[in-house]
């Protein structure tokens, strides 16, 4: 029988440019994610993504969440500005397609739905696109003897 495995990931974009059917060349970085919640920054000791370099990127940026369970056999990634209540939001802003990705912490609103293709960019240097990786493994069927 036939098993298909997912995996999302996001992929760096060289630039944001948005228009339809502009594919912008990569830069050959990859970050696979796994279920889970995952704090993107510049502070390798409070972060899961790491993204150094950028003056414009909080120390702890933005929070991208992952679930491999949903219901449509794709699971579902969410993506919020800032980390928690103590720390509301990124200084300079997290954009989702050139949107800006708002919280509202008090009425429990916090998490925006990212979609394939969808451009995410943090600070002023880092722009991913999230990609859909899904594989289809031929499984061999086991008999009881």
């Amino acid at each position: 029988f036939v098993q298909e495995k997912i995996m999302w990931f996001l992929r760096r974009v060289l630039n944001n440019n948005l228009a339809a059917g502009n594919a912008s060349p990569t830069t050959g970085l990859e970050i696979y994610l796994r279920q889970g919640t995952h704090v993107v920054g510049r502070q390798k000791s409070k972060c899961s993504i790491v993204l150094p370099d950028d003056p414009e990127l909080s120390r702890q940026h933005a929070t991208i969440r992952v679930r491999y369970n949903g219901g449509d056999g794709y699971g579902s990634v969410y993506l919020r500005d800032g980390v928690s209540v103590e720390k509301p939001s990124s200084s300079s802003g997290t954009f989702l397609n050139s949107e800006k990705v708002r919280v509202n912490w008090s009425s429990g609103d916090m998490w925006q739905p990212v979609h394939a293709g969808d451009r995410l960019i943090f600070g002023r240097q880092y722009t991913f696109e999230l990609c859909l990786l899904e594989k289809k493994l031929l499984v061999a069927a086991t008999s009881a003897a």
